[in-house]
């Protein structure tokens, strides 16, 4: 969570709850949006000096920014090589161990997931919708408000133009997305198929 909580600071200051709610509308297949797990990852980040903030005096309201230790803990990480192979997952453990259940509790809980599959499907699909709707210029605008914010971003990612950086970022964001979208169809229509031959017998 920490690393995505530092690609959410680079554009823009943030508070917990702004976070929070970008990470509920918009990336809640990536990691947890409560706010307590945020809260937790923002305090670990304080104190690696990897975040800081300002507190406003009228509403109590703690703005996150990121450090340039931060931008350069998280343009490190990303350059880490890719592995989505990586990423544990204990259901494929519930999945392998299934035969111990019987044939009906079996196919309870191929229904389940089926379920789940078809929300996680329609979530996406409404990100999509949402990101198809999305002001550039209205983004571009509200980041170049604060210039020292961009000339300390543009300097850590070799940029010259912030445009150019936006859209960069925005291409692989649409990637993920469609990524997450051909995954999740992917793995219903597998689901379903195995649903129909458990009903068959097969």
């Amino acid at each position: 969570m920490e690393k995505l909580l530092l690609g959410l600071l680079m554009f823009r200051r943030l508070t917990a709850y702004e976070l929070h709610m970008m990470i509920k509308i918009n990336y809640q297949g990536i990691c947890s949006s409560s706010i307590g797990n945020i809260q937790r990852a923002l305090k670990k980040l304080l104190q690696e000096g990897l975040v800081t903030y300002d507190q406003q005096a009228k509403s109590n309201k703690k703005i996150h920014s990121i450090t340039a230790d931060g931008r350069t803990a998280f343009l490190n990480w990303l350059r880490e090589p890719l592995n989505i192979s990586k990423a544990n997952n204990m259901e494929f453990g519930k999945m392998l161990l299934l035969g111990y259940l019987s044939e009906e509790q079996q196919l309870e809980n191929i229904n389940n997931a089926v379920s789940i599959l078809e929300a996680e499907y329609e979530y996406l699909l409404e990100v999509e919708k949402w990101a198809q709707l999305y002001d550039y210029d209205a983004r571009v605008a509200y980041v170049k408000q604060n210039k020292e914010y961009v000339a300390e971003l543009l300097e850590q990612v070799h940029g010259h133009d912030i445009n150019d950086v936006l859209v960069r970022v925005d291409k692989f964001c649409k990637l993920t997305l469609q990524l997450a979208l051909d995954t999740v169809k992917f793995n219903l229509e597998w689901f379903k198929n195995l649903k129909l031959r458990m009903v068959e017998g097969n």
